[in-house]
């Protein structure tokens, strides 16, 4: 994703800062030497005609231009990620608020800070995105275990308060400590169904 933004280098360090300090460096009537302002075609001390005004004022705007299309791009791709992952139940209070505030910074045309927030917005959504999928692939291998330690006879008490525990987790957003629960809860009823298997072996010798 990082690269994808690094357009020409425009990643909100010091190539910005300097982009922007060229297109802001005071212009001076070339027949009288006067200080003019951004837009200024037309020196207002002599008449002199200033066409290097206009044309820095031009090539200004398109750089901030191509700097707004990539910050809304990053945003674009953040938000992307946002919504695939809330039409799975996922939840992603910090990315959203760095989006938040990407858009704020956005509106007041601070296009370094937007694209900073954006960016990190990203990288949090797609760190979000992982872990909820990799908790939905641990949670129905846990539920799998204690179906079949329970059907062979086991005590899987234990490994479902474990598993209820993974869930509370993922209903408050804090999927790595789900992750772990269900981990544990998958290793509890492995053992728990082992531990059956081998007292029935153990009965069956007696018997």
């Amino acid at each position: 994703m990082t690269d994808m933004m690094k357009v020409e280098g425009l990643d909100g360090g010091g190539r910005w800062e300097a982009l922007e300090q060229h297109y802001l460096t005071v212009i001076n009537c070339p027949g009288c030497n006067e200080q003019l302002e951004e837009l200024d075609v037309v020196c207002p001390w002599c008449g002199a005609k200033v066409r290097e005004a206009a044309r820095f004022s031009k090539e200004k705007d398109s750089h901030l231009r191509e700097y707004r299309l990539i910050v809304e791009g990053a945003m674009a791709y953040a938000m992307t990620i946002i919504a695939n992952g809330k039409r799975n139940g996922a939840l992603f209070p910090a990315a959203e608020t760095l989006l938040a505030r990407a858009k704020v910074a956005l509106l007041e045309k601070e296009y370094p800070v937007a694209l900073e927030m954006a960016s990190r917005c990203g990288l949090e959504a797609e760190d979000v995105a992982r872990q909820f999928d990799a908790l939905l692939l641990r949670l129905g291998r846990a539920e799998r275990k204690i179906n079949l330690a329970s059907e062979a006879g086991g005590n899987v008490e234990e490994a479902l308060e474990l598993l209820e525990k993974a869930r509370a987790e993922m209903g408050k957003g804090e999927y790595r400590n789900a992750i772990k629960f269900s981990i544990r809860s998958s290793a509890n009823a492995d053992k728990s169904r082992m531990m059956h298997d081998a007292w029935k072996v153990e009965v069956g010798d007696y018997l």
